[in-house]
């Protein structure tokens, strides 16, 4: 027992394992004072009473195998022997059946004889005068504020974790948290978060194989510049495993800006024997049996849920449009099902004479740098396999503004498009799918790269020779120790091939990482060579041009987001429009 939350959480788990659907928390003075939790659970025998304070004694587990099926959120039994050493306990408690119910109050490890108590089913356990008996721990809690909110950080992770449960938190008599417990995920965080930003979360649910993830997740435009923000359950458990937060930052890939980080509350179910809750002694921290496939789940969740979105930001406003196929009512937040992309008020017709024909008819552009290579036109681009089909903007160019943004129009409204961006994902996919084909080709050094190798990097190299090779690289060792380049990815071209050879050596063999990460890495090259190839700004376009630039947004897997997470498009609806010029109010 470190600080009152310790005992915040101890208490509120033992509820929840009681199955119970109501529980209230009662602090005073941040806990330091009281701490009193109250729920409507099976409650506890009155006979039974003083074995609950009994050091090693549990009430979760029947027999031995028990423990390799964990279903509850504590089994050890610890938990109230250790907070009756260091505070005076009340405890009282009625069962189903019992007449009525029954009361003890234990001080200092000691338990008083059992008392008759009138009570409602269930259990309330009252902790006062916090460390009483060991005052030097009180020089370790930090101020009244601080620990408050760590009370509150446990209760809200347990709210998230439980929606079928109503949680209420009250502090020196003011209700600071209070959850419907109508099993609504989204409805407890709104009770948490507020409505603006559940207004902002989409809904999550995939099974792969026999595991489920299912909660909720943040729109790329409500990320925080830490991961403080993302929550992830076990069967209801709180839980930390950096390999499924790297999993989720996988799915989110490039719809974020670079350090920047999800916001989401998303629970895994899966079978209890296949997860070991006992690595740490807070149980945060697990180990799975088959990981690799648990993240697989999460990450094929995540990007279901954004590739059904269409992620582009309202003009004006601070946050992104909820796509109509999913969105989530001011009132009650429930998910309601629309037809995809339903047509808004359409103007009567585009324009006329030769500017429409131009954008109807030209696809291929005249400019080279917006041409595809033969045989690798976005046109091709199969959509069935393309997460983006089914919410195609079909822009149809209108102007171009200040040298750097493409206005375009569809039946939804008006959009303005950043030319740099959009041309860059355009870029960055086609290069990538040519890297994920193997589709690249060497690009000879006019002088061959030398660099000395120590034992360890040559063993690292010799491991993945095979996969550089697919890679384009032509790279061999020479003598016993010496690495000899001869030829880089021709998507280097135009970067200075010998300093980006260098530095990516530099990098792979300091961290010693696997074919994958070197794939990684190459990936960090694909966003530069694009953006160095893409159109720049004070770039004129011609009308050609801009169709190619708006059809080529139709092909991307995703044509919201350029590679360093920034939006390619703002979009101004027809109503935001009229709003604007005062004809509709």
């Amino acid at each position: 027992i470190e600080r009152p939350a310790s005992i915040v959480k101890e208490l509120v788990e033992n509820s929840i394992d009681a199955g119970s659907t109501r529980i209230q928390i009662q602090l005073e003075q941040s806990g330091l004072t009281l701490i009193e939790v109250t729920d409507n659970g099976i409650g506890i025998e009155r006979a039974e009473l003083p074995l609950a304070f009994e050091r090693h004694a549990t009430s979760k587990l029947a027999t031995e195998k028990d423990l390799f099926r964990i279903q509850t959120l504590g089994f050890r039994g610890e938990a109230l022997p250790s907070i009756a050493s260091v505070a005076r306990v009340t405890i009282t408690s009625r069962t189903e059946h019992a007449p009525e119910g029954a009361s003890m109050q234990v001080a200092g490890g000691e338990c008083q004889p059992l008392i008759p108590a009138p009570c409602n089913l269930g259990t309330t356990i009252k902790v006062e005068d916090l460390f009483y008996n060991t005052p030097v721990r009180l020089k370790y809690l930090k101020s009244l504020q601080t620990e408050l909110g760590h009370c509150l950080e446990i209760v809200q992770k347990l709210a998230l974790a439980h929606p079928q449960i109503s949680f209420q938190l009250i502090h020196q008599g003011k209700t600071h948290l209070q959850t419907q417990g109508d099993a609504q995920l989204l409805h407890a965080f709104s009770s948490i978060y507020g409505k603006e930003l559940a207004k902002q979360m989409l809904q999550c649910l995939h099974t792969y194989r026999d595991h489920t993830v299912k909660g909720i997740i943040g729109l790329p435009a409500i990320s925080r510049a830490n991961r403080n923000h993302g929550l992830l359950f076990l069967n209801g458990r709180p839980i930390r495993h950096f390999g499924i937060l790297n999993a989720i930052q996988e799915a989110y890939g490039h719809r974020l800006p670079i350090h920047r980080f999800p916001l989401f509350a998303l629970d895994l179910e899966l079978d209890y024997s296949l997860v070991d809750v006992n690595v740490h002694p807070t149980k945060l921290e697990v180990r799975f049996s088959e990981e690799a496939d648990i993240r697989t789940a999460v990450r094929e969740a995540v990007e279901q849920a954004l590739d059904q979105q269409q992620l582009i930001p309202a003009f004006g406003a601070s946050v992104p449009k909820v796509s109509p196929n999913r969105i989530i009512t001011n009132e009650n937040y429930e998910q309601v099902s629309l037809p995809q992309l339903p047509q808004q008020r359409r103007t009567e017709s585009f324009r006329t004479g030769e500017v429409r024909e131009q954008v109807q008819e030209i696809y291929r552009p005249l400019s080279p740098q917006l041409e595809s290579k033969p045989n690798e036109s976005p046109a091709s681009t199969d959509q069935a396999e393309n997460p983006a089909a089914g919410r195609l903007l079909q822009l149809k160019p209108v102007a171009q503004l200040l040298g750097m943004y493409v206005v375009a129009e569809n039946p939804d409204g008006m959009y303005i498009i950043d030319q740099h961006a959009a041309h860059e994902r355009i870029l960055f996919e086609r290069f990538s799918r040519n890297y994920n084909e193997r589709n690249v080709s060497p690009m000879p050094l006019l002088v061959p790269l030398t660099r000395e190798l120590t034992p360890g990097e040559k063993t690292a190299f010799e491991r993945l020779q095979s996969e550089l090779s697919l890679l384009a690289f032509d790279m061999e060792l020479f003598g016993e120790f010496a690495l000899v380049v001869r030829a880089v990815p021709d998507v280097w071209a135009g970067q200075q091939p010998e300093t980006l050879t260098m530095e990516f050596l530099d990098e792979w063999f300091q961290n010693m990482q696997t074919a994958a990460s070197v794939i990684g890495k190459l990936e960090e090259r694909i966003i530069t060579k694009a953006c160095k190839a893409a159109i720049k700004a004070n770039q004129w376009l011609s009308m050609p041009e801009m169709a190619a630039l708006c059809k080529g947004l139709d092909e991307l897997q995703d044509p919201f987001h350029c590679p360093h997470g920034r939006p390619i498009l703002l979009h101004f609806s027809h109503y935001e429009l009229e709003k604007q010029f005062k004809r509709v109010m």
